[in-house]
């Protein structure tokens, strides 16, 4: 898979945005990130060269990454990654209503990451071509 790709990192915690974005460009990913769902729905929906959204669940005030996703996902198709320090169970209800690539802990090392990263975009790109 080519690592031309751009990844739309959604978290709302500046610390931890600017360390997940270090990591992913680190792997040779372009990143755009966002501190909102509500930015997360507008440049998930508008911005075309995304690849792949990692999404943060609970991003404080506003609109959270359960309800962003749904809403991009609404206007376009592109796979979804959520991100939490939460357990997937918590959410289970939530997030079983649509097609999502993945549910990672927000502290995954980098390896880990990438590869959760590669496994979504194949996965995707075959769902696309068994529609």
């Amino acid at each position: 898979m080519e690592k031309t790709n751009t990844i739309l990192y959604v978290e709302d915690e500046y610390v931890i945005a600017e360390v997940g974005i270090r990591v992913i460009e680190n792997l040779g990913y372009k990143t755009v990130g966002v501190n909102s769902g509500e930015e997360a729905i507008r440049c998930g929906i508008s911005d075309e060269s995304l690849s792949l959204i990692l999404m943060d669940i609970d991003l404080g005030k506003g609109v959270d990454g359960i309800e962003a996703a749904l809403q991009i996902l609404e206007k376009r198709q592109i796979p979804i990654v959520f991100l939490s320090s939460h357990s997937r169970e918590e959410y289970e209800e939530d997030i079983s209503k649509f097609k999502y690539y993945g549910f990672l802990h927000k502290n995954l090392p980098g390896p880990m990451l990438h590869k959760a990263i590669e496994n979504a975009l194949i996965s995707f790109e075959s769902d696309k071509m068994n529609c």
